[in-house]
């Protein structure tokens, strides 16, 4: 296994042209999700990897050996790939440049002992496949196969046909291109009440997961080392578990609305119930740790409820909350314009219940 990643830390990463439009990042992250959790679920011992040699970078271990699977992400807003789009090389006044099929296969090149799979991975189907996704090229028209195998022999010379090709899978995810964070809510929603009978809390574990991978597909920087590279750049299953067992025990520990409601009577109704609402989205906002503002207006309310109690120990828990808030959102409300008194309120309630 270490030799598998001993040899990644050496093997130079193809250049990438720019980088990429957010919204197909995120898609991209998101199925990325998809496959990690189907990876889970079905017992394998694995490390996913984002923006590494490729888009998803996959490594699954059978009887302790590593194989390897590379995916490309590509998104379509209408209509279907051809198999002339994806084996066409760019062509500019001074270069030529690697085909989708060309890309993908460099990887093989790469790692020719352990690649098991080559996947091209898409919202709009194939023009040349009618058999049910995910499936080899080879099982589509035979005539594009042919002309895959044709193309990739001019950019890789020493192909060999019938092996190599049989490597190239399509995938057409099911991820709507207009509502792909919807449906990644779904899927996160199933994985959790299946994995640890929680019923709550989804939005945040997905917000925190979404943060993990997201973080990991960032450049690598003075990555030295097989832990260095496996921390920086992958997700494996012991990570997932540890968020798992994480999540579990901080839902256990969180405050309760039921509880935390009463410290606000008297109070009206329509600004308990904007104050729930807010505590709900909060609840889900504490998870994004790379919002820098809230975790800054996390560690302020805390702050000022210790002031707030020792200057005023005898206070009731209504009077701290609402005292308290009306502090922070001289900064938060009025100077950043990002949180209503409502949302700092609860964001107030909640940290004191966690105090």
């Amino acid at each position: 296994m270490l030799d598998l990643f001993d040899t990644l830390l050496t093997k130079p990463q193809r250049e990438k042209a720019g980088s990429l439009a957010q919204d197909r990042f995120d898609f991209q992250t998101c199925w990325g999700i998809h496959h990690l959790i189907e990876l889970h679920e079905k017992g394998n011992d694995y490390a996913i990897g984002f923006e590494f040699h490729d888009d998803i970078f996959v490594v699954r271990y059978e009887k302790d050996q590593p194989k390897v699977s590379f995916y490309q992400i590509k998104t379509k807003s209408l209509g279907s790939w051809d198999i002339k789009e994806i084996i066409k090389q760019p062509k500019s006044k001074k270069s030529v440049a690697r085909s989708i099929a060309g890309k993908l296969f460099d990887n093989k090149e790469k790692f020719p002992d352990v690649t098991e799979h080559l996947g091209f991975v898409s919202n709009a189907p194939a023009s040349f496949i009618k058999v049910a996704y995910p499936c080899r090229f080879s099982q589509g028209d035979q005539a594009a196969f042919k002309a895959l195998i044709a193309a990739l022999k001019i950019e890789f010379p020493s192909a060999v046909a019938d092996q190599d090709g049989e490597l190239f899978h399509f995938h057409k995810t099911a991820m709507p291109l207009e509502a792909y964070e919807t449906h990644l809510r779904g899927k996160i929603s199933e994985f959790i009440i299946k994995t640890c009978n929680v019923d709550a809390g989804h939005d945040a574990f997905r917000l925190a997961l979404l943060d993990q991978c997201r973080s990991r597909s960032k450049h690598m920087r003075d990555v030295k080392s097989v832990p260095e590279l496996l921390a920086a750049k992958f997700i494996r299953r012991s990570d997932l578990e540890g968020w798992i067992k994480s999540f579990e025990e901080a839902h256990k520990r969180r405050p309760s609305w039921d509880q935390a409601q009463h410290h606000l009577e008297p109070i009206s109704a329509a600004d308990l119930r904007g104050i729930r609402q807010q505590w709900e989205k909060y609840e889900a906002d504490r998870f994004n740790v790379t919002n820098i503002v809230l975790h800054h207006m996390r560690s302020s309310i805390r702050l000022e409820i210790d002031k707030y109690l020792d200057q005023n120990p005898h206070s009731s828990v209504k009077d701290c909350i609402f005292n308290v808030a009306d502090t922070i959102a001289e900064v938060y409300e009025t100077e950043h314009k990002l949180y209503s008194i409502n949302y700092i309120r609860a964001a107030t309630l909640h940290e004191y219940q966690s105090s």
